[in-house]
């Protein structure tokens, strides 16, 4: 079982799962597109992050959780949404929080690999 105490995985996993239920709480779940995404999306980091918790996966994780928060983020413009304040907001909300927090994961998880310091290598 991996470290499940990553603060950082817990706040992409969070943002995964409230991702799939943002089109039952805003007023544009009318839009295909924006219902499509949020689903899609969401569903993808929570999974992601749940595993790379349980698991206790490498830094290639945040990378892709960082690639998934990225495409959340230019979703609305990609799919034709960004003017659905509801679902846009959260998407880029959502996505900054996502990105930002693999690469927060991903400097400590290259941490636990790096030489300790004072160390010469040849």
């Amino acid at each position: 079982m991996g470290n499940i105490v990553r603060w950082e995985r817990w706040l992409v996993a969070v943002g995964g799962v409230y991702m799939m239920f943002v089109p039952l709480f805003t007023s544009d779940s009318s839009d295909d597109a924006s219902i499509w995404v949020a689903g899609t999306l969401g569903v993808a980091i929570a999974a992601l992050a749940l595993g790379a918790l349980y698991f206790d996966a490498g830094a290639g994780a945040e990378g892709v959780e960082a690639l998934l928060g990225a495409a959340l983020f230019v979703a609305p413009w990609v799919f034709d949404y960004s003017e659905l304040s509801g679902a846009a907001g959260n998407a880029w909300a959502v996505g900054a929080a996502v990105v930002v927090a693999a690469a927060v994961g991903y400097t400590v998880e290259r941490g636990k690999h790096a030489p300790p310091s004072g160390i010469l290598q040849h």
